[in-house]
């Protein structure tokens, strides 16, 4: 809200959702109001739905689905990728890199044994990613890419 029109334009600029000049009209104050809600309310529909991806994995004829958002990290080892969520632990035959397709731009690869979830990320270095279960290794030539990879994550979630 403001009692200037001539920065409307500026308003772009910063993203504003709505530029409401004074005095202010109380209609369209509502409705302004009611339309940046409901895109609010749209905008956790979509954060929700992207949750539910999942990866269906088969491990000696046992299907399991699991969620890629409870995937705090993954690792290669002894040729098998090993998922690590906060609560169990899964491991099957498969490659690193199509985890890493299926799994969005949530998910960041440090280093070529491991695919890290940033929402699990509790701090880093330049050598190392602390995750809430457990630890992952950084390239050092990744680095750059990761941080700006993972302060755009931060800039997306609020």
């Amino acid at each position: 809200m403001t009692a200037v029109e001539e920065y409307v334009f500026q308003a772009f600029d910063v993203g504003a959702f709505h530029y409401i000049v004074k005095p202010i009209d109380d209609t369209k104050f509502a409705d302004v109001l009611h339309r940046a809600v409901a895109e609010l309310n749209s905008k956790v529909v979509e954060v929700k739905e992207a949750e539910e991806k999942y990866v269906l994995i088969n491990n000696s004829g046992v299907h399991t689905k699991v969620i890629l958002d409870d995937i705090v990290y993954a690792e290669v080892f002894n040729r098998k990728i090993v998922i690590h969520k906060l609560n169990e632990t899964i491991e099957y035959y498969g490659k690193l890199s199509d985890l890493e397709a299926l799994a969005g731009d949530n998910f960041f690869r440090p280093h070529r044994a491991y695919l890290i979830n940033f929402k699990y990320v509790e701090k880093y270095d330049a050598t190392t990613i602390y995750l809430e279960q457990g630890t992952a290794l950084m390239a050092k030539q990744n680095y750059p890419v990761f941080v700006k990879k993972y302060m755009k994550y931060n800039q997306k979630r609020g």
